[in-house]
């Protein structure tokens, strides 16, 4: 095994690990939340309620994100369709993803649908901006992520998030109405029950937050690993976010004015460049 890919085989473990500590701890408020609130048999329905929109996810953003998009044919862009089945056969994915194209100016890619059925969908602007070394950094990246089974991950954070938030809201509107009871009883409810409930919901959203940026640094390294080039998809990154500083989407999220680390869904471009290059 060569340095380059030792090293990524150890930065592949790291993000690994990472993911499945942010995993539970981001579904864990709903645990504790939603087991007090629904008992044990609502919550295990809940549960496999859960994890069936997790497992048909793509299939359903699919049929509802790839509007506006028009399938790209073999023979309007054999080198395309060269590099992804080249890209697909190294990844061991079983389905080439089908590839969609979209008449916008802004450089952008990204990928819908489960790793059996898979989609990517490329601008007009990526394709006219980029090299094909480049296209093919970034075309490894999406295919990276559909390997990775990325928007399983993407949607289950989504729905921790968003039934954390609603079981909070359940449990302090129950909270309000038991206040005349609360009043004349002389019952306290407990402060450490109140700051939990007003911070779960924000402590599950900065999770989320850290689970996206784990997940794409990992399909970067996905990336340099499908084609032992990480200088090609940092060169992408940089000729695409530099010129114009705009925001752009999935996978070139560049902020207009400075932001937090803890809330960007994406890392900074320019970390993701000098990880790459690290890998170089």
């Amino acid at each position: 095994m060569n340095a380059l890919a030792a090293e990524i085989r150890r930065r592949k473990l790291f993000a690994l690990t990472r993911t499945v500590v942010l995993g539970v701890l981001i579904a864990l408020p709903f645990i504790l939340i939603g087991r007090t609130v629904l008992g044990t048999t609502g919550f295990i329905a809940l549960g496999v309620g859960i994890w069936f929109l997790s497992l048909n996810a793509g299939r359903m953003s699919v049929s509802t994100m790839i509007a506006g998009a028009t399938p790209l044919r073999y023979y309007e862009a054999p080198q395309l369709h060269e590099i992804i089945g080249a890209l697909s056969t190294q990844a061991g994915l079983t389905s080439m993803p089908m590839l969609y194209y979209i008449r916008s100016r802004t450089p952008n890619a990204a990928t819908i649908g489960r790793r059996d059925e898979p989609v990517i969908v490329v601008t007009e602007g990526l394709l006219d901006t980029l090299s094909v070394r480049e296209v093919t950094g970034v075309l490894a990246h999406e295919i990276a992520h559909i390997r990775n089974n990325d928007l399983q991950v993407f949607v289950f954070a989504e729905i921790m998030k968003q039934l954390t938030i609603a079981l909070s809201r359940f449990v302090w509107f129950l909270l309000i109405l038991q206040l005349p009871f609360v009043f004349f009883s002389g019952f306290m409810v407990s402060i450490e029950l109140l700051l939990w409930l007003a911070a779960a919901p924000i402590l599950v959203f900065v999770l989320q937050l850290a689970l996206l940026r784990t997940r794409e640094f990992a399909a970067d390294l996905g990336a340099a690993e499908l084609t032992g080039d990480p200088e090609g998809l940092a060169s992408a990154l940089y000729r695409v976010s530099n010129p114009t500083r705009n925001v752009f989407g999935m996978l070139f999220p560049v902020p207009q004015r400075p932001e937090s680390s803890v809330f960007r869904t994406h890392p900074a471009v320019e970390t993701r460049i000098r990880r790459l290059l690290e890998l170089g």
